[in-house]
C-alpha cells in the first residue's frame, strides 16, 4: 500500500508526503524475509523520483544502499529487476558527468544482454553507450557504434531517433567547440518536434544530456 502511495505522491507531485512515506516505510520492523525484499524494493521508485526530480545527491547516496540490498537478497531479485536498477544508475552517472561509473552500469547491462529483454532497454543501453563514448571523446570507436546503431533500432520510434541522433551526433564530432553548441540545439530541436512519435523509457535522461551540451 505504502510502495502505491510513493507512485500517487510522484504523479501529483506532493513532495512532502513523498518524504513522509520514505520515512514511514523506514520505520517498518519487517517480520520476514518477504517483507525484507518488499521494503527493499520501495528503492527503485525512491531512485526513480530522484532521477526525474535531478535530485543526483540523494540519489548518489541510495545508489550504494541499492547496491548492497542487489547483494543481500540476490536470489529474490529478478533478472528484469535488477536490470532496471541498472538502467538508472547509467541514467544517473551520464547526468551527474561520472563517465566511467556509467560505463561500468552499461557494461554490466550489455553484457548480459537476453533475447526476453524490454526492446526500450535493449535500444537505451546502446544509446548510452554512444553517448560515452562521445564524452570519452573516444571517436574512432564512437563511429563504429554509430554505424552499427541501427541494427538495435526496431520498430518506428526507435529508427526514427536513431536516424535523428546519429545524424547529428556525427556532425557534432566533427565541429567540436563552439558549433558543437548549435548542432545539439538543432538535435534536440528535432527531437522535441517529434517528441509524441519518439518518447520510450530513458528519453528524459538523454535530453537532459543534450541539454547540458547546449548549456556549457
Amino acid at each position: 500500500i505504502l510502495r502505491i502511495h510513493l507512485l500517487n505522491c510522484i504523479k501529483s507531485g506532493k513532495k512532502e508526503d513523498f518524504f513522509t512515506t520514505l520515512e514511514q516505510i523506514g520505520d517498518i520492523k519487517p517480520n520476514s524475509r518477504d517483507i525484507e525484499v518488499a521494503i527493499f524494493n520501495n528503492s527503485n521508485t525512491e531512485l526513480g523520483y530522484y532521477l526525474e526530480e535531478r535530485d543526483f545527491e540523494r540519489a548518489i547516496i541510495l545508489v550504494s544502499k541499492i547496491e548492497k540490498g542487489l547483494k543481500d537478497y540476490e536470489s529474490e531479485i529478478s533478472q528484469h529487476e535488477r536490470l532496471i536498477y541498472y538502467l538508472k544508475f547509467v541514467m544517473l552517472f551520464i547526468s551527474n558527468k561520472e563517465l566511467d561509473k556509467a560505463q561500468k552500469w552499461n557494461e554490466k547491462i550489455l553484457s548480459n544482454l537476453q533475447e526476453d529483454l524490454l526492446k526500450d532497454s535493449k535500444f537505451l543501453c546502446r544509446i548510452f553507450d554512444v553517448i560515452i563514448l562521445y564524452e570519452s571523446r573516444e571517436d574512432e570507436l564512437l563511429d563504429a557504434r554509430l554505424s552499427t546503431l541501427k541494427k538495435f533500432a526496431s520498430g518506428k520510434k526507435y529508427k526514427n531517433f536513431e536516424k535523428i541522433f546519429t545524424k547529428h551526433l556525427r556532425q557534432a564530432r566533427k565541429v567540436r567547440g563552439k558549433k558543437e553548441k548549435d548542432v545539439f540545439r538543432s538535435l534536440l530541436g528535432e527531437l522535441e518536434s517529434s517528441a509524441s512519435d519518439l518518447t520510450f523509457v530513458g528519453f528524459d535522461a538523454i535530453a537532459y544530456w543534450i541539454e547540458n551540451k547546449i548549456e556549457l
